[in-house]
């Protein structure tokens, strides 16, 4: 039982984690994808809905996942700064078991997974709205539940870091957990373990914008990364990355930079949805 007060904001991409992509007085530059415009704001203001884990129990005691998910937070920003001062691959997996807890409960605590929970239960005959009760407390209680065993799933994949030396920073977005394949099939059928066991998987996290610019990212076996695709990367494969944050943010992009023309000619060429969970076509 939680006593925090009511409707109290709660957000579903840690602050820590966004801190990382934005300035350093904590401000960090939004695009809107739904309409293409940009705007300045502090980390507190965005990737958040006020009650988004706010729920009652029987007794109609309130509960909320907020306070578990600020402590897992801080613990990812323990991680994600021993990885930024040691940027190796050997520190990344030091530090695996974390890193795949943070990436998994981020997966998961999205509205757009929230989303996807809501219309599993319609398949199956269960009609509530999707900020009621019971999908609130069904989303709370499969990340409780799951969020191990999709950790262990994303341990089992091939790992690499990706160091960004050029002068454009990585973006990243209110649904920055990125799911790629290679097989249409797999791209139009996300639902079995999430697609994480799909062939061809490949996972695209950014971790930090720029100084160095960090991203991981996390290959199925039979799908390992080209030869083009190693630790350094070149402008245009920033770029490519930058464009997958695009494809999968439900409404926001971040980055520390104004510099989102790129995007707007990116959008005025595709549809892109914003309200669904989605596997993208991979490279």
């Amino acid at each position: 039982m939680s006593d925090r007060p009511l409707h109290e904001r709660e957000h579903y991409v840690a602050q820590s984690y966004l801190r990382g992509f934005g300035l350093p007085s904590s401000q960090i530059w939004c695009f809107d994808k739904t309409s293409g415009r940009s705007f300045r704001t502090s980390t507190v203001n965005v990737a958040q809905e006020k009650g988004f884990f706010e729920m009652y129990d029987p007794q109609g005691q309130r509960e909320t996942l907020e306070g578990l998910m600020a402590r897992l937070d801080q613990e990812w920003k323990a991680t994600i700064d021993a990885v930024i001062a040691a940027p190796y691959i050997g520190t990344v997996n030091a530090y695996r078991p974390a890193l795949a807890q943070f990436c998994a409960v981020q997966l998961m605590r999205s509205p757009s997974f929230r989303d996807l929970l809501h219309r599993i239960l319609l398949r199956h005959g269960q009609e509530h709205d999707r900020n009621s009760n019971v999908i609130t407390a069904t989303h709370a209680l499969f990340l409780l539940k799951e969020a191990k065993h999709v950790a262990d799933l994303l341990q089992g994949l091939e790992w690499a870091l990706f160091y960004n030396p050029t002068s454009v920073p990585f973006w990243t977005s209110d649904n920055p957990i990125v799911l790629s394949a290679r097989d249409p099939a797999v791209v139009k059928s996300p639902i079995v373990d999430l697609g994480l066991s799909s062939k061809g998987i490949r996972i695209h996290i950014p971790v930090q914008a720029m100084g160095p610019g960090l991203a991981l990212c996390l290959s199925s076996p039979d799908n390992p990364l080209p030869a083009s695709w190693q630790s350094l990367l070149v402008v245009d494969q920033v770029w490519q990355l930058n464009y997958q944050q695009i494809h999968t943010a439900r409404r926001l992009v971040f980055s520390p930079s104004d510099n989102f023309d790129p995007a707007r000619r990116y959008l005025a060429t595709r549809s892109l949805s914003h309200e669904q969970w989605s596997i993208i076509p991979g490279w």
